[in-house]
This record gives C-alpha cells, structure tokens and sequence, in this order.
C-alpha cells in the first residue's frame, strides 16, 4: 500500500490532480515523490504536500482501526507531529495487526509524543500485539520506555 512516484517530473498540475483522485483511495499509506523535477511549469508546491501527507495519514488511521494494517508500520520521515500521533496512538489501542512501528526519521516529535506511544504498549496500555517502535533519537528519552 504505498506507491513510489520518484523521478517522474510530476510538477503543481499533475499533483493536483494525483491529490483528487487520492481523496477516493484509501488504501494507500506512503507516497515516495523523491527526485520529481518537473521540465515544465512549477514544482510540487508545499502546501500540496501537506494536502497529501493529511489524506496519506487518515488512510493509516483508517487501517489501524479496522486492524488492516501491515505487520511493520513504516512511517519514518513523514513529518509528523506530536498530533498525529497522538491520533494514532488512540488508534493503536485496539490494534491486533502491527507488530512494529517505525517513527524514525520525524524529528519534531517531542518526548511527550513518545511517552504516548509508549503508554499503547503491553497489557496495561491495550495493545500487546506491537512489541517494537522505532523513534526518532531526538525525541526519545534516555530511560526506559514501558
């Protein structure tokens, strides 16, 4: 469920329309748009990155509560936010799927982003499924996490 539209030269058009037709999909949870230099016309703007970073996002929250989602969870380098994943770790309770999460790679979580995570694991916290999490350095405290 992620798709990989590197090197593509898709520009502020094609995105726009790539961002409609996601509105309808919700199966995908990753888009690769690494090396996309358009020959004509703008480059994939910001906000058209937010735009699909928050359609990509309610798609894995989507998952993780119908306990779809895959067994390793990859969302590093996401940019995501102390919000995100707050959501999700609410969703994360109930999940029987995801045995591995990887948040590496999104640098602004704080620790207390963390601590939330962490609070979801084992018995006590609902989901005894997830037994690894990946976090990015920066954020994760230097004592344990359970």
């Amino acid at each position: 469920q992620s798709l990989d539209l590197s090197g593509n030269r898709i520009g502020q058009q094609a995105m726009g329309f790539f961002i409609e037709s996601m509105k309808a999909n919700s199966t995908l949870y990753k888009v690769s748009l690494a090396s996309n230099f358009p020959t004509a016309g703008a480059p994939i703007s910001k906000d058209q990155h937010e735009s699909l970073l928050a359609i990509l996002f309610e798609n894995v929250l989507l998952k993780v509560q119908r306990n779809e989602g895959p067994a390793c969870l990859d969302l590093s380098g996401c940019r995501l936010t102390d919000t995100h994943v707050q959501r999700l770790s609410y969703k994360l309770r109930d999940n029987k799927t995801i045995e591995r999460l990887d948040l590496d790679g999104n640098d602004q979580l704080t620790g207390e982003a963390c601590d939330r995570i962490s609070n979801v694991l084992g018995p006590k916290g609902g989901n005894a499924a997830l037994c690894f999490v990946l976090l990015p350095v920066k954020s994760a405290k230097r004592e344990r996490l359970d």
